[in-house]
């Protein structure tokens, strides 16, 4: 196999708190389980005709178990609250700072290189 880069497969980044555990988007896990979800809902997206908080929950259902894998914490609530597919579900539904940090860092190459190639990116 031919490749340039070495990464890991998922990173482990504080959000306020709680150590949100991540995967990378571009895996084969996110995208077969997001066209599965969107496959119902093809004509709509095409058409522009989908609402946005379908939209929203269809995506953060294919987000959730496949780049939001995991976190350790207590929430502001003070609860601690058990690591679910379902939970990480309605936590990026009703949080969408979180659901956008979940994104931001999902899509981020640099945080997923590995320590020697995190190295060789940041000299300069």
């Amino acid at each position: 196999m031919l490749k340039i880069t070495q990464t890991v497969d998922s990173v482990e980044e504080d959000y306020h708190g709680v150590t949100l555990k991540i995967a990378r988007s571009n895996s084969s896990q996110f995208r077969n389980k997001f066209r599965a979800l969107t496959r119902p809902y093809k004509r709509q997206i095409e058409a522009g005709t989908l609402q946005d908080d379908k939209s929203d929950a269809l995506l953060c259902e294919a987000l959730a178990g496949t780049v939001l894998i995991g976190w350790t914490g207590a929430f502001p609530d003070g609860e601690e609250h058990p690591f679910t597919e379902e939970n990480a579900k309605q936590l990026l539904l009703n949080d969408q700072d979180c659901r956008d940090f979940v994104s931001q860092t999902a899509g981020n190459l640099a945080v997923f290189l590995s320590d020697d190639q995190g190295e060789t990116v940041k000299k300069p």
